[in-house]
């Protein structure tokens, strides 16, 4: 029994373990210029029910050829369990869909004369880390749209506490004096009642 629950124990740990990479692939990035130049793209990655990171980027105002003697932006991952970079795959004409099955963390571009290039040779020219989206990581929060949304005015409500406030203590002070005023009558009623016995 013992080993059982061990081994449920360390499966529970392992999954726990093995979720935080995975979940950091996923959201956008925003890839701006190393340079200061102009030149920017937009990621988004989601991971498929076959355990990929399908990557789709757009970016603008490339260059090209980015060099003389190097034709190619090549985009590249640093992935969550080492630093070695993983390349994604050529830019192109600035837009893609790319694959991988390795979590990641961070994108960066660089600019590369071998498109199959195993590691990167060329300057980094562009970079950008994952972030998550936060509408998809607020669980149970339900967001109502700008036009249902019913903002109180500031005169109304100071008005209501107040009238609420004098309806509430003329309750308790209504109430109060039926009180004492019942009182009254029970010590009034009582001091007569004891006088005619003493007589």
């Amino acid at each position: 029994m013992r080993k059982n629950l061990f081994s449920i124990g360390l499966i529970i740990a392992a999954f726990s373990f093995l979720a935080s990479p995975l979940r950091a692939s996923e959201g956008t990035a925003e890839l701006t210029s190393t340079k200061g130049q102009v030149m920017r793209c937009d990621a988004y990655s989601m991971l498929m029910e076959n355990y990929e990171y399908q990557i789709s980027l757009n970016c603008r105002d490339l260059i090209y050829p980015p060099k003389p003697d190097a034709f190619s932006y090549i985009l590249w991952a640093t992935p969550t369990q080492n630093d070695k970079p993983l390349n994604i795959g050529e830019l192109g004409v600035g837009k893609g869909n790319f694959k991988t099955k390795t979590a990641f963390s961070k994108l960066f571009v660089t600019i590369e004369s071998d498109v199959r290039t195993k590691a990167p040779e060329g300057e980094i020219v562009m970079e950008g880390t994952i972030q998550g989206i936060p509408f998809l990581d607020k669980a149970g929060e339900v967001s109502q749209p700008e036009s249902e949304k019913v903002t109180p005015s500031p005169t109304s409500t100071p008005a209501r506490t107040t009238s609420s406030a004098r309806n509430i203590l003329g309750k308790i002070l209504g109430t109060g004096a039926i009180i004492l005023g019942l009182v009254l009558v029970v010590v009034i009623v009582v001091y007569f009642l004891s006088r005619r016995r003493i007589r």
